[in-house]
């Protein structure tokens, strides 16, 4: 009976008295006592609507949403009109009911997940954005939404889940540079070694070059951490090309440039830092490794003129004039390295360092500007300073037989051969000896001298192939051939009876050689053995 009353009493007033205002007022009252009467709210709704009255019509679409009535689009009306009046956040309860259909609508979805993001519930934001991902197909909205998954993911602390979705946004844009940052962001703290690779792409795929040069970087620091130093030196020049001043990326790359042996490239990046540097000692610094650069390149007057504005702004300085004093030498300017090398001798102090640099002037004045006065100078300042050195007494010798200073030569190289500490040495400053006396014409000792060291040392090839070059040179063809006949014989009977010892072979293959019978002879036989 209540059930029929609800529905008869509004119709008489209605229909039966003609009075819509009175029909209301039941359904007004209807509704106070029973909220969720379908009649009454569709009618309370219709008349709402029909008079205009928007400000009273929330709250029946409301309780239609809660009697399940065209929920999506009853909770979508609702929320708009609840929106005039009341906050955002208000409409929670309506966005609840209506994405608890199954399926939810679009609308729904995209509501929740602003609530949830206000709501700083990450486990809700990430369901709720991978659900979007499936009903949406426009690129690049699947892609926004599977960037905010992926941070629901991270705070969640599933950077594994994180990766995935980044992943699959950049596969939908794979210049995204937002997704591109985070993806290297969390792989780098994985030690995942693909960071670098995505660092680059973010460089390349972002605008500013202030915000490149900072990321390939990284890229880089990464890579030469990885060992990939081909990578590294391309994402430092990168660097380079936008700011060559950024943290040490200058160091980095002239290591890493020089490392390959890039003469160009490293001229070319000296060059730039040189434009930028205003400090006159890094300049004077540049300028000298420029011109170093520039002399292997081969550009002696490029490389002579970064040297002359070093030295201009430092006469004195030390690595300049070193560099000048090679690229003089290059040049084969003598006066110029002259000039500097006694320059420089007067600025080292280091007694090692002294005697190179005499040691250059040395030569300097025995081969190029004959002077063998100054060149004997020079040698004797380098046993000042290393008493033992080999190199300037072996100068000397030289220099004395060119002068014809026989004794004097000859009293050096004895010398030599007495100050021996190894069989190796011995024999190799005695055939020095053989040499001097075959030089000043004394044949008959230098023979004598080579024929006593071969008693000494029978199976030495070196020997034996400086005997046998003496007696050819000065055709001595029967003792020649009488020497390589024994040497042979003797190697051959040693390997016959089973001793395969190196210098049985060597001695055979200097043989062949000498007999010029040496088809790669010696190659093939000592290399197989060694």
């Amino acid at each position: 009976l209540q059930s029929g009353g609800r529905v008869v009493a509004p119709a008489l007033d209605e229909h039966g008295r003609n009075d819509p205002a009175a029909a209301l007022q039941w359904h007004r009252a209807l509704l106070e006592r029973h909220p969720a009467w379908l009649p009454s709210l569709r009618r309370l709704e219709q008349q709402l609507i029909t008079e205009g009255r928007d400000e009273e019509l929330e709250p029946v679409r409301a309780a239609l949403v809660e009697a399940g009535v065209e929920v999506a689009a009853q909770a979508q009306t609702a929320a708009r009109l609840r929106l005039r009046h009341s906050a955002w956040d208000t409409t929670r309860d309506l966005v609840a009911r209506a994405a608890a259909l199954d399926p939810p609508g679009v609308w729904a979805l995209r509501q929740q997940q602003a609530h949830a993001r206000l709501a700083d519930d990450a486990a809700a934001s990430q369901r709720v954005s991978l659900a979007l991902v499936a009903r949406t197909a426009h690129p690049g909205e699947r892609t926004t939404l599977l960037l905010r998954a992926a941070e629901a993911a991270e705070r969640l602390g599933d950077p594994a889940g994180a990766i995935a979705q980044l992943r699959q946004a950049l596969e939908l844009s794979p210049t995204h540079l937002l997704a591109l940052l985070r993806l290297a962001e969390l792989l780098d703290r994985a030690g995942d070694p693909a960071a670098a690779r995505y660092l680059d792409e973010a460089a390349r795929a972002h605008q500013q070059p202030a915000h490149q040069a900072p990321l390939w970087y990284r890229a880089a620091v990464l890579w030469l951490a990885q060992g990939d130093r081909d990578r590294a030196t391309a994402a430092f020049e990168s660097v380079a090309a936008i700011d060559v001043n950024h943290a040490d990326v200058f160091e980095q790359l002239r290591t890493l440039l020089a490392e390959r042996g890039d003469g160009a490239r490293l001229a070319s990046l000296l060059q730039r830092r040189l434009e930028t540097e205003e400090s006159p000692e890094r300049r004077v610094e540049l300028e000298v490794a420029l011109g170093r650069a520039l002399t292997e390149l081969g550009d002696r007057a490029a490389a002579k003129t970064a040297l002359a504005a070093a030295l201009d702004s430092s006469p004195d300085h030390v690595d300049a004039l070193r560099a000048f004093v090679d690229l003089c030498v290059a040049e084969e300017d003598w006066d110029g390295a002259e000039q500097a090398l006694v320059r420089l001798g007067r600025l080292v102090t280091d007694p090692v360092e002294q005697a190179d640099l005499y040691t250059r002037l040395g030569d300097l004045y025995r081969l190029h500007l004959p002077n063998f006065e100054r060149a004997e100078l020079s040698y004797l300042e380098v046993l000042k300073r290393v008493p033992d050195s080999v190199p300037a007494r072996e100068r000397l010798v030289k220099l004395h037989l060119a002068q014809g200073n026989k004794d004097k030569a000859f009293e050096l190289q004895q010398a030599l051969l007495a100050s021996t500490t190894t069989p190796a040495d011995k024999r190799q400053r005695t055939i020095e000896l053989a040499e001097l006396h075959e030089q000043t014409g004394d044949l008959k000792k230098a023979e004598q001298t080579l024929e006593a060291l071969r008693k000494e040392f029978p199976q030495e090839t070196s020997v034996l192939r400086s005997l046998a070059a003496f007696h050819l040179r000065h055709q001595h063809g029967p003792a020649a051939n009488v020497l390589l006949d024994r040497a042979a014989a003797d190697a051959r009977r040693a390997l016959a009876t089973g001793r395969f010892e190196l210098h049985f072979f060597a001695n055979l293959a200097a043989v062949f050689e000498l007999r010029e019978q040496h088809v790669g002879g010696r190659p093939v036989l000592v290399a197989q053995v060694e």
